[in-house]
């Protein structure tokens, strides 16, 4: 439902972007619509989409734009198990991260590229301690989880554990479940940290909310 209205914001703001010719907002609108897609499970719209926000950004010379939404496009790829299209892509924008020192987005390629078959585990542990220092938290989040796929060391997932608790509790106190619910990631890294017997901050506050309305009841 959250992820519905905001792609009906965005996809009033596309059709605005368009109509005034602002073709930043409007790769930026579509790149938002593809990643939306995606998590939604509709392989073909995010595809097109994502192949739309990558022409425009390389039109318009946005090359940060482009290596970030190259790697959503080759996240998406390997969740499809996709994984030529997504070394593609993953190593392109690798390639231009390294070149316009986009710490972050190099954490990602890098830790996604990790998770693939026959990928550089060692690189990606190696690229760690220089770039998560200069990722934004979101990034290092979702780079812990997958170093954590690549490893399974646990180390990886109580640390992408640390970091989506910090994110939630620094948002809004009704915002606590949905932001678990609402987007995939979070989700599985909840999941996974579950099952390795490390419960979310999250948990510990849903549990302390229902005692005390189960104490008011009373």
């Amino acid at each position: 439902m959250l992820n519905r209205l905001y792609g009906s914001r965005m996809d009033t703001g596309l059709t605005v972007a368009r109509e005034i010719g602002d073709r930043y907002n409007e790769a930026f609108a579509l790149g938002w619509l593809a990643d939306l897609s995606a998590e939604e499970g509709d392989a073909a719209t995010s595809e097109h989409r994502y192949a739309e926000a990558i022409a425009l950004r390389r039109e318009i010379g946005h090359r940060s734009g482009e290596a970030e939404t190259l790697v959503a496009r080759g996240a998406h790829f390997a969740r499809q198990g996709l994984e030529t299209q997504a070394r593609a892509d993953l190593g392109a924008a690798q390639a231009i991260a390294r070149e316009l020192s986009l710490r972050g987005t190099e954490l990602l390629a890098t830790a996604h590229l990790a998770t693939l078959a026959g990928g550089d585990v060692d690189a990606a542990l190696a690229a760690l301690p220089a770039n998560e220092p200069h990722a934004e938290m979101q990034e290092a989040v979702e780079a812990r989880f997958l170093l954590w796929q690549a490893t399974r060391d646990p180390a990886h997932l109580a640390e992408a554990k640390r970091l989506l608790d910090f994110i939630v509790e620094h948002a809004p106190l009704d915002c606590h479940q949905t932001m678990l619910a609402n987007v995939r990631l979070h989700r599985e890294i909840a999941a996974a940290a579950r099952e390795q017997g490390l419960p979310l901050a999250a948990d510990s506050s849903r549990v302390g909310d229902e005692r005390s309305a189960g104490s008011a009841d009373a």
